[in-house]
């Protein structure tokens, strides 16, 4: 069962990052390092990199926090909009952000495997929590058990193709 709740964001996902293109809000990410940023191709796809920007250390992903121009965008090379394959970006910020040291976490760190089926996960961010809903200005959380690949192929109907790269 799911349980969504809004998070305070200094103790559970000091990682997190909203990301911002022309003044809107695309996506979330997540702080590798005080300089780089992990988010997927998707969000970022499109848009020149001086109008990118990253809010950093904020719950809210349109106000507070520290906003950070974006001087890098490294997308995968073989990134498609058509397949959504290797949908992976990482963004090099254009100063390193300030933090309070008693904040500061080594960054999010990167999974070498999927999670094993039936397990569970924690996601986190921005993103709306329904298919009527908008984009949360709140960021929220919700553990999620992990199923098969094919149910969630299922689930989604054919509309859009769960990418395993």
């Amino acid at each position: 069962r799911s349980c969504l709740l809004s998070c305070p964001f200094q103790t559970i996902h000091p990682y997190q990052v909203s990301i911002w293109a022309e003044k809107e809000f695309r996506g979330s990410g997540a702080l590798l390092s005080r300089k780089w940023v992990v988010t997927t191709a998707s969000v970022v796809a499109g848009f020149e990199t001086p109008t990118l920007s990253v809010r950093c250390h904020s719950s809210s992903a349109s106000k507070g926090g520290q906003l950070v121009g974006v001087s890098k965008v490294v997308t995968h090379p073989k990134f498609r909009f058509n397949t959504m394959q290797h949908d992976v970006a990482l963004l090099v910020l254009r100063h390193v952000h300030d933090l309070l040291p008693a904040v500061w976490v080594e960054g999010v760190r990167l999974a070498h495997s999927p999670l094993p089926v039936n397990s569970t996960g924690l996601l986190s961010g921005w993103g709306s929590t329904s298919n009527t809903s908008r984009m949360n200005d709140t960021l929220h959380q919700v553990w999620e058990r992990v199923l098969e690949r094919s149910t969630c192929q299922q689930i989604y109907n054919q509309s859009l193709k769960i990418s395993t790269k």
